[in-house]
């Protein structure tokens, strides 16, 4: 049970973390989940909510701590590995549904897809502090969620055996009284209806109609059940950091070769990464070597970049690389790419002609995490007729 981007914190404060049903504290899984979001959280960004991690008894010590807040797993490496594969996966579907104004302003504020295909919609981070308290309480070390006595392991309820449904956080931790919640029964089913749609997939940018452009930023869309609002900017940067992704994934990085190469004076310690990342470098579309006397003659630029200079490119490459901290340059390629789309995308101020507006959504519809940028900026906010008809007293 994951939050959105825009929801990630500092720190790991609010990153839950269960093994076995033992809430533990671990940086290094913390660390795993956070980088299933990919470029959109920054290094040192974690998001919020549950992660729940099985694995077999005999793979796990919990006796490493005197709280027994911390285990050590037999199969570290690859155990973070499939954590960060399997919700990458998870994640790059379910944030391609388009974030809605009426519900972070309402009293719907959290939704959480679970595998069993149902959506938890209600005061989530209200039941999300009733389980964390039970599971962090000092009498949680053999029953964190307040279950009960631990069945036997072919009955545990997690995960659960097909066909039965996964649980939700209804099922775990009591509701809010009723009293609290502010939304009428009518406004609610229909958000509820709205969110499940979308988190299925099921509200599709390229059956929106486009109506305009506005102020030169924004692109104003009618759908079936609201209004939506896109940033273009951040929508043509999701578009073309999956494209240089596919590219560089391909090794197929398209790049324009300088009739005369461009000197650019470095750092030492620049100098240095660029001979030994040469070859990283290239896949990137930059091709660019050290000259001696902390110079760099750059020779070629991502084609997609033409609104840099080379000059631009290198530095903007050095500085994504320095930010990224104790990533190694293999898990820092989506945060450089992210930056290569920024700089290589339409901005706001643009006009575009209502063609290329088009274009823009039918192309969200065929990549992941199409409801945010790669920096983790909401593509798109919703104005739902529901929400409307309120506002104008037709409700």
């Amino acid at each position: 049970l994951l939050g959105a981007p825009e929801r990630a914190r500092s720190g790991a404060t609010g990153l839950h973390l269960l093994v076995n049903g033992r809430a533990i504290r671990d940086r290094h899984l913390a660390r795993a989940v956070a980088m299933a979001y990919g470029s959109v959280l920054d290094p040192g960004r974690y998001p919020t909510g549950i992660v729940w991690v099985e694995v077999p008894s005999e793979d796990v010590d919990v006796n490493v701590h005197p709280q027994k807040a911390e285990v050590r797993f037999s199969r570290g490496r690859e155990l973070l590995d499939d954590v960060t594969r399997a919700l990458a996966a998870g994640l790059a579907e379910a944030f391609r549904a388009p974030s809605s104004s009426f519900l972070e302003s309402r009293a719907v504020s959290n939704l959480f897809p679970n595998p069993g295909g149902e959506t938890v919609v209600g005061d989530a981070t209200h039941a999300l502090s009733e389980v964390m308290a039970r599971a962090m309480s000092p009498a949680a070390t053999s029953d964190p969620w307040g279950l009960g006595p631990e069945p036997a392991p072919e009955t545990r309820p997690y995960p659960p055996p097909d066909p039965a449904p996964s649980p939700r956080i209804a099922d775990i931790a009591p509701p809010r009284p009723a009293q609290q919640s502010t939304l009428q029964s009518a406004d609610a089913v229909a958000a509820a209806h709205y969110m499940a749609n979308a988190v299925r997939g099921e509200v599709r940018y390229g059956t929106l109609r486009y109506l305009a452009q506005v102020r030169s930023t924004y692109l104003l869309c009618e759908g079936t059940d609201g209004i939506y609002v896109l940033d273009q900017h951040a929508a043509a940067e999701r578009i073309n950091f999956a494209r240089l992704r596919d590219q560089h994934q391909k090794r197929a990085m398209a790049r324009q070769q300088l009739l005369v190469p461009e000197i650019v004076q470095v750092r030492g310690a620049e100098s240095q990464l660029i001979d030994e990342t040469r070859d990283e470098l290239l896949a990137l579309g930059v091709d660019a070597r050290a000259i001696g006397d902390g110079r760099v003659a750059v020779h070629g630029v991502p084609a997609i970049l033409k609104r840099m200079t080379p000059e631009q490119v290198l530095r903007d490459l050095l500085d994504e690389l320095a930010r990224t901290g104790e990533r190694k340059f293999g898990d820092a390629v989506d945060l450089v790419l992210a930056t290569m789309a920024c700089h290589g995308s339409v901005r706001a101020g643009d006009t575009l002609h209502p063609d290329e507006c088009v274009a823009l959504l039918r192309d969200l519809d065929d990549i992941d995490f199409a409801g945010y940028c790669p920096h983790g900026r909401p593509i798109v906010t919703v104005l739902p007729f529901v929400e409307l008809e309120r506002k104008v007293g037709r409700r």
